[in-house]
């Protein structure tokens, strides 16, 4: 099993002449989308979401409005993967740093000043993004005689935590 496979990637095909870059091209290739709310059995959900936990510091995490990874219902999985090891070799700041070389804008400010509240900043966006994924996984939601209801709803927490992906 491959413990650093993410179920998505980039086919990334570069053209050299002499020892020098004159071209590439990049293709898109699988996503798994269901991953993200049911993981197979023995597998972890996508990585960035334990970089998220493993690597932000505490001040970016606050402002993220995130706890910790077991309070999270997409993360919690029958996988006996030790998640440290698994995200030893990837950690958030290659993430980062990939993102800047595709043109994701802003890579300091988030480990640095953790200011997230520009929301035209792209990595500010994702890591928002991220967050909320999260958040909205945590909702139960209940069929009644008018339909769809949502269980156990704290509106004054949903306006907090939601409000990191408005």
């Amino acid at each position: 099993m491959n413990n650093n496979s993410s179920r998505f990637g980039k086919y990334i095909a570069l053209k050299f002449i002499n020892g020098k870059v004159i071209g590439a091209q990049i293709s898109d290739y699988l996503l798994e989308k269901s991953r993200v709310v049911i993981q197979s059995p023995g597998e972890r959900n996508f990585h960035i979401f334990y970089y998220l936990f493993d690597y932000l510091p505490l001040e970016t995490k606050q402002i993220l409005c995130l706890r910790t990874k077991h309070d999270y219902r997409y993360l919690l999985t029958n996988s006996s993967l030790d998640v440290q090891n698994a995200t030893a070799t990837n950690s958030l700041d290659e993430v980062i740093n990939a993102m800047g070389l595709l043109n994701f804008t802003d890579k300091v400010r988030i480990l640095k000043n953790n200011d997230l509240s520009n929301n035209g900043r792209e990595q500010h966006s994702m890591f928002r993004i991220l967050s909320g994924i999260l958040t909205i996984g945590n909702l139960e939601f209940s069929i009644d005689d008018e339909g769809f209801t949502q269980q156990n709803f704290d509106e004054e927490k949903a306006k907090k935590n939601l409000s990191i992906i408005a």
